[in-house]
């Protein structure tokens, strides 16, 4: 038997996932307050000025992950 180890190989560097991929579909306000890195009440404002679709459902405020990811892209 050959008792030198066994070269080590090294797997090929990998991309970096893009943390939009993480994102829900359905975004609220909290996912958008991390994204964005602002506060909650932040967060609240810029929902609120119209900047980006929102769905409203009696107390529950929904934002579309395609529309607000455009959103993000032109406001850069």
């Amino acid at each position: 038997m050959n008792d030198s180890p066994a070269p080590k190989i090294n797997p090929a560097p990998q991309k970096p996932k893009n943390t939009n991929d993480k994102l829900p579909e359905v975004m609220n306000v909290e996912d958008v307050r991390k994204v964005l890195g602002i506060s909650k009440n932040a967060a609240y404002s810029l929902v609120k000025s119209g900047e980006f679709h929102v769905v409203k459902i009696g107390k529950k405020i929904l934002i579309p992950k395609d529309g607000f990811l455009e959103w993000h892209g032109s406001s850069r």
